[in-house]
């Protein structure tokens, strides 16, 4: 298999969540951090979190949903949306490049918004 033939499957036929949300990368993305809060990041970017959306995909959570925003608590949600989360987005706007999309793939590929969630989800003892 070539990579042209690999990257029109993933942009053509995505069969998941993930493939919906990034797009294939050609570089590998190394953050040097602990073991622990790069689980945090891993977890987030694969779309695997112990969040309610995650839970609820295994059968641990009813309904997947928040309580405070009354919708599902996905990984995107919580970044780039959530009421509770509003202080971190304010902390990672500040730091972040404007001329980069702000979106969910590219706040997860940057080091200072990634130390910035690092920092909320220990701060908030947030199971990820």
């Amino acid at each position: 298999m070539d990579l042209e033939y690999l990257k029109n499957q993933w942009e053509n036929k995505s069969t998941n969540q993930y493939q919906n949300t990034f797009s294939l990368q050609q570089k590998y993305l190394q953050f040097n951090i602990p073991w622990k809060d790069a689980c945090i990041v891993n977890s987030s970017r694969m779309l695997q979190s112990r969040l309610n959306a995650g839970l609820h995909k295994v059968g641990r959570h009813e309904t997947g949903l928040y309580c405070t925003c009354n919708t599902l608590q996905s990984e995107k949600h919580f970044i780039l949306d959530c009421v509770e989360t509003t202080e971190l987005r304010k902390k990672y706007k500040f730091i972040y490049d404007s001329s980069k999309p702000w979106n969910f793939q590219q706040l997860l590929s940057d080091k200072g918004a990634i130390e910035q969630i690092i920092k909320y989800v220990h701060a908030n003892n947030i199971s990820i």
